[in-house]
């Protein structure tokens, strides 16, 4: 039943949607490594707030909040955001039902913006980035964590973004580190500069 699960979210091509962390059996929890450990490594230190655009149900957000008095989980789907809820329950996580291009925060009031496995399913892409820049503080952050083309997992290919991809994208950024987290997925770390307003 997982295979078919997650061959049904590799190979159609047509789905313009696909479910996030359902139907990859022990990858999930195992072979991503120590999910806790990469965030704090990528958030050293503890920030004021930090948005998880494209939350689901919260997987990173969890870890996030480790690092910042206070986490928005953003995400289109109620559904993930009560399961994040539920599951979390912490105050300072606060779950918002909005698009990652409208995200209903003030501008400059961000100081980090996560998106993980998410940015390839938004549908206006030019609106999410210029959301992302308007509520980021000058100097914040983007980090960005995606499946790689060719890995064997994750949404169909012709979802997939590469990171030249990302990096056009967000070309008012600019890119601080550009690494591998592991064999299925890879990070970009961009900051805000302060000449962009």
């Amino acid at each position: 039943m997982e295979e078919e699960s997650r061959n049904e979210g590799q190979n159609s091509e047509s789905r313009a949607l696909h479910l996030h962390g359902k139907g990859f059996g022990k990858y999930m929890f195992e072979a991503r490594g120590d999910q806790g450990k990469l965030i704090s490594s990528l958030i050293p230190n503890t920030v004021e707030v930090i948005v998880d655009i494209g939350c689901g149900t919260g997987f990173y957000s969890k870890y996030l909040l480790e690092h910042a008095n206070r986490v928005y989980c953003i995400d289109v789907d109620e559904e993930s955001l009560l399961e994040a809820s539920e599951s979390i329950k912490s105050e300072r996580l606060i779950c918002v039902n909005a698009s990652g291009s409208n995200t209903n925060l003030p501008s400059n009031s961000v100081d980090i913006v996560f998106m993980a496995n998410s940015f390839h399913d938004m549908e206006d892409k030019g609106a999410v980035v210029n959301e992302v820049e308007r509520i980021l503080v000058d100097g914040g952050k983007l980090i960005i964590l995606d499946w790689k083309k060719d890995s064997t997992f994750g949404p169909p290919r012709s979802l997939k973004l590469s990171e030249a991809d990302y990096i056009k994208y967000f070309n008012r950024f600019a890119i601080e580190k550009s690494f591998d987290v592991e064999p299925q997925h890879y990070c970009l770390i961009f900051s805000k500069s302060m000449k962009q307003q």
